[in-house]
């Protein structure tokens, strides 16, 4: 059932154009501020922006919408869920519009392709990847949970709160590691497990330092991918990172297809 959720609503997500009504998180942050009006610990706050909405899911889901688990209605109601969660904006769009960061991306310390990597690694983690896993793990509720902190993230409130930051980093790390073992499957599996591992070490795991998974996706698209020519070519850079990103998700499909198949044996 959750595969065939997450093809749909993926299905939806990359044909379909998406309301605008449905692609605004801002009610979490209106909840924020209201919360925040009447609890004086950020933490406190923080936690019941978080909290709240996956108890309103909780009690709607075992009473106004108590479907049963293989009907029809329990799988819609998941699609739309997963749908409504994805994005908000398509990788494809990050392409085919100035984005700001990528109209920026020259103003750094790093390389502009390196940026541009960065950048599309991290949107593919938060619109795809991210939902998908904790959908897989903790149901509607994981895939909810997982936007709200992204979201919180993005509009960054309370600047100087560290929670935001350290749950995303939490939910973040091991979607990192599936994604940096599906790269390697998707790519030249040797060479990119090779260059990975020098990033992984015991500070690696304590910290939940992500980094091992850009290193790996930078290094990836420019030595395996693209030809020593077309290094320093940001259009062609930003088409093949959409290409291998989208090989990576493959891969996740077919191992989940496969994890079903062996189930139901």
């Amino acid at each position: 059932m959750k595969l065939l959720t997450i093809l749909l609503a993926f299905a939806m997500f990359r044909w379909l154009e998406k309301p605008h009504s449905i692609k605004s998180f801002d009610w979490v942050e209106s909840l924020h501020q209201w919360l925040a009006k009447r609890c004086s610990g950020l933490d406190q706050v923080y936690a019941l922006t978080l909290v709240t909405p996956l108890l309103v899911m909780l009690v709607a889901f075992s009473s106004i919408l108590a479907f049963e688990q293989d009907s029809l209605l329990h799988l819609l109601l998941h699609v739309v869920i997963v749908y409504y969660c994805l994005g908000p904006e398509t990788m494809k769009s990050l392409l085919d519009s100035h984005h700001k960061v990528i109209d920026e991306v020259a103003q750094g310390s790093q390389s502009e392709t390196e940026q541009l990597i960065n950048h599309m690694t991290d949107a593919a983690m938060h619109r795809w990847f991210g939902v998908f896993f904790w959908y897989a793990v903790l149901g509607v509720y994981g895939a909810v949970l997982f936007r709200m902190v992204c979201h919180l993230q993005q509009v960054k409130i309370n600047k100087d709160d560290d929670s935001i930051r350290a749950t995303l980093k939490l939910l973040e790390f091991p979607v990192a590691v599936l994604m940096t073992v599906s790269l390697a499957l998707a790519s030249d599996f040797d060479r990119i497990w090779k260059h990975c591992k020098q990033y992984l070490n015991g500070e690696t795991i304590r910290t939940l330092n992500s980094q091992f998974l850009y290193k790996s996706m930078d290094y990836a698209v420019e030595q395996c991918e693209v030809d020593t020519a077309e290094t320093h070519d940001v259009k062609i850079i930003g088409i093949t990172t959409y290409t291998v990103l989208t090989r990576m998700l493959v891969v996740w499909l077919v191992f989940a297809a496969l994890m079903v198949i062996f189930s139901i044996g």
